[in-house]
């Protein structure tokens, strides 16, 4: 797979690149990292199990699209660790619709300001957790998402109410298709938002 190449011996200068739908293959990332311009990145429904790193090339990444893929989970592990994902830009993370059980996001992770939308629709989450954690949750490490408008958690397993303190511009909140009751607790938490 050749990107970059053109008669002219010059470099494309794309900003958005869509590679979904199976027609990802992982030779093809180091002609991907030779577009450092990036700003939108589509790898939804590619199979994918863990990004190939590095993932240091992209400082213009706004939008990526890991959706429909075959991610189980992201941790602080060397080949999972979502601080890993290098882009100081980034505002958008689609991770819907893996077999996601488990995300932490570490303190660290470069993005953590500029996040303004978070898509875990589709997952096998079943619980909220801050502090402690088990194997089919989502973790935030003491780290607000100071930005973080968007927060898309339909179609799991949550039974609770996420605790939101660390995302205190929330603006849009979905939680349809979990086994949640509405109940007081639940309107003591939105009212809140």
């Amino acid at each position: 797979v050749k990107l970059v190449d053109r008669s002219d011996g010059k470099r494309l200068s794309l900003r958005g690149l869509g590679v979904s739908w199976g027609i990802w293959d992982f030779t093809a990332w180091d002609e991907i990292l030779r577009l450092p311009g990036l700003t939108h990145l589509d790898l939804a429904s590619n199979d994918i199990d863990m990004l190939p790193f590095p993932c240091n090339h992209f400082k213009e990444l706004r939008r990526l699209d890991l959706s429909c893929n075959d991610l189980q989970y992201w941790s602080t592990s060397r080949q999972y660790s979502l601080d890993r994902l290098d882009f100081p830009a980034l505002e958008e993370l689609d991770l819907a619709c893996n077999d996601m059980g488990l995300v932490i996001i570490p303190y660290k992770t470069p993005w953590r300001r500029t996040l303004r939308t978070l898509r875990l629709d589709s997952n096998a989450f079943e619980d909220w957790h801050l502090e402690t954690w088990g194997s089919t949750s989502l973790r935030v490490e003491s780290a607000p998402l100071p930005n973080l408008r968007v927060l898309s958690l339909s179609a799991n397993q949550l039974q609770h109410t996420p605790r939101l303190g660390w995302t205190p511009a929330l603006e849009e909140l979905d939680l349809s298709a979990n086994p949640i009751r509405c109940n007081h607790h639940l309107l003591l938490a939105l009212r809140r938002l």
